[in-house]
């Protein structure tokens, strides 16, 4: 410290030196919000709104008759707005998460009626097409 104070020779400056030092120091240790940038946040805020929305349709599918236990994962690509339908997107539109299949695994995906009530459903929550959406077999 007596070295700074050697360089500088004024304590104002030494004591400037000392706070911008001090500073970047909190900066690296702990300052994470300081370091993350938005795209970070997008992207947590972005895996969050995925998960609930599995979460969501498996609890609606389970709900219907037949289904049983149920299983529910989105495949997933981000692309610019105007180019698919999406269901997530950032509050200031910079991409859109477009669902490029779903994957249901249920009790009774085996019962043809039961794989039609489930991509129905599917159809009507996400917005895909039926092409999209693949029912199999839960194995109990």
């Amino acid at each position: 410290m007596k070295k700074i104070d050697k360089i500088f020779g004024d304590k104002k400056a030494s004591a400037l030196i000392y706070i911008v030092l001090a500073v970047g120091i909190l900066m690296l240790a702990g300052g994470n919000g300081f370091l993350h940038s938005d795209t970070d946040n997008k992207a947590l805020t972005h895996a969050v709104n995925e998960n609930s929305a599995e979460e969501n349709l498996r609890q609606i599918l389970s709900e219907i008759d037949g289904v049983g236990e149920v299983s529910v994962m989105l495949c997933h690509s981000e692309a610019a707005p105007q180019k698919e339908q999406s269901v997530f997107s950032s509050s200031d539109k910079e991409y859109k998460t477009v669902i490029d299949g779903v994957l249901v695994v249920a009790e009774g995906g085996k019962d043809a009626a039961v794989r039609e009530k489930i991509i129905r459903a599917t159809k009507a929550a996400l917005g895909v097409d039926a092409h999209k959406i693949e029912v199999l077999e839960r194995i109990v």
